[in-house]
């Protein structure tokens, strides 16, 4: 009880970080685990990892982030709340799940973007036709699907109150 997280890469602390876990021979339980982020809001989880050998560390894990504020220090600042899940092995493409909902989110779009950012390979779910050929021809020249050891997401965001996106010339606000 009472911990501070800091996560400098990604411009996030979290205070009075608590937790509750059990051990048992396979598993490693949490009962109780709750937080205060530094700008605002809080988080609190429960949930399961499998911890045997060789098994992939297998998880059940939900998280309720409560008006949680994330700022990452220049493109991007938003307050989210809602339940995320995380299921399957942690060392082989488990699916981050849920449904969140962005209020006061602000997205600055810099004169260049940063050489560390990776392309994200995004598949779309019951996409139209239109999107599917389009898609199709973008991707034409790729060859294979690449890997699949990332994070798998089957994730809903709302967005009713709008998230502003401005810089370059564009000042637009977007809902969804």
């Amino acid at each position: 009880d009472g911990t501070r997280v800091t996560d400098v890469r990604r411009n996030l602390t979290v205070n009075n970080l608590a937790a509750t876990i059990s051990l048992e021979r396979d598993r490693a339980t949490i009962s109780r685990l709750t937080g205060k982020l530094a700008g605002g809001g809080s988080l609190s989880g429960a949930g399961s990892v499998g911890i045997t050998p060789g098994s992939g560390f297998p998880a059940d894990l939900t998280i309720t982030l409560n008006r949680a504020a994330y700022n990452d220090g220049t493109l991007f600042t938003t307050n989210a709340s809602g339940t995320l899940t995380l299921k399957g092995p942690l060392l082989n493409s488990p699916v981050l799940g849920g449904t969140i909902t962005l209020e006061k989110s602000a997205i600055t779009i810099p004169e260049r973007l940063p050489a560390s950012l990776s392309q994200m390979d995004i598949k779309h779910k019951n996409a139209p036709v239109a999107v599917r050929a389009q898609d199709r021809k973008l991707n034409a020249d790729k060859g294979g699907s690449g890997s699949s050891s990332g994070i798998a997401l089957d994730l809903q965001v709302n967005a009713p109150s709008g998230i502003f996106v401005r810089g370059r010339g564009i000042d637009a606000e977007l809902t969804g």
